[in-house]
């Protein structure tokens, strides 16, 4: 078998921008995805369960772009397949995010675990990179911790049964939303107080599988923050048990969409005493 780097095109649709106008963080982790099964789904006939996944932002798409999205396999870890992505604007070559996923590939029958086959080391496409590592700051801020339950829903599960991971991507999101709502502090009042905050990475761990009819809670609190930087810490738990954890990184932006402090009573909010 031969896994070889390539590119596979799509378009931008409206249903995947935001609010302001832009592609939905989580969408790309569906271009990533979508490229994998175009690229290596002849080759490897297989569900790709994603297990790892970084995915840095670098500058927004909107309705209409033309997208190009490289892929290349990097390397067997085990039993998994680690592959690196680069998407970027087709007209003019600009890149727009960049991802490094593990994957494990599963019986389209069984949907046991298959071992990968061997394959040859590729380099990223010309002009292509990974995305840069985590770095966060040591871990002192003991902020409170915010709690969102939700339940599975069917539209939410893949072919393979399980839940997508772009579904997951959705879940930290609103409970990020809902968390600073909780403290009085909801997307309102934020654009309110001239302070827009935009998704700069998702650093995430997949660690096991969610179905339909599933009760999940997720914890979150700020683990990191600069002057116009901030992360979440945030786990993902179903019967007690860690099904998945996210690094999630923001940038705060004033309404003109320039670096900017954000208020400083909403940051003493959210690290306040737990609740």
């Amino acid at each position: 078998m031969s896994i070889a780097a390539g590119a596979w095109h799509t378009r931008v649709r409206e249903h995947e921008c935001d609010p302001l106008g832009h592609v939905n963080n989580a969408w790309y982790l569906a271009y990533l995805q979508q490229a994998t099964v175009e690229l290596w789904g002849s080759e490897a006939p297989v569900y790709w369960q994603l297990q790892s996944l970084a995915l840095e932002y670098l500058t927004p798409a909107l309705e209409g772009d033309e997208l190009a999205v490289y892929g290349w396999p990097i390397e067997r870890e085990g039993e998994a397949l680690r592959c690196g992505y680069e998407v970027q604007r087709r007209d003019d070559g600009q890149p727009l995010a960049r991802g490094l996923a593990l994957w494990v590939w599963l019986d389209r029958c069984t949907r046991q675990p298959l071992s990968p086959a061997e394959i040859e080391r590729a380099q990223p496409p010309a002009g292509c990179a990974p995305p840069r590592p985590l770095r966060l700051a040591a871990d002192t801020l003991a902020g409170q911790v915010f709690r969102w339950r939700h339940t599975v829903r069917h539209h939410e599960a893949g072919p393979s049964g399980q839940v997508r991971p772009l579904e997951i991507l959705h879940w930290v999101e609103e409970a990020k939303f809902v968390a600073c709502s909780t403290v009085g502090w909801p997307l309102e009042r934020m654009l309110a107080e001239n302070c827009l905050i935009v998704q700069v990475r998702h650093d995430s761990e997949f660690l096991a599988p969610l179905a339909p009819g599933d009760e999940i809670e997720i914890h979150s609190r700020v683990c990191d923050l600069g002057r116009v930087r901030g992360a979440w810490h945030q786990e993902v738990r179903c019967r007690g048990e860690l099904a998945a954890t996210d690094y999630s990184t923001g940038a705060f932006l004033d309404r003109t969409g320039r670096p900017h402090p954000p208020p400083q009573a909403m940051l003493d909010a959210l690290i306040g005493r737990e609740r």
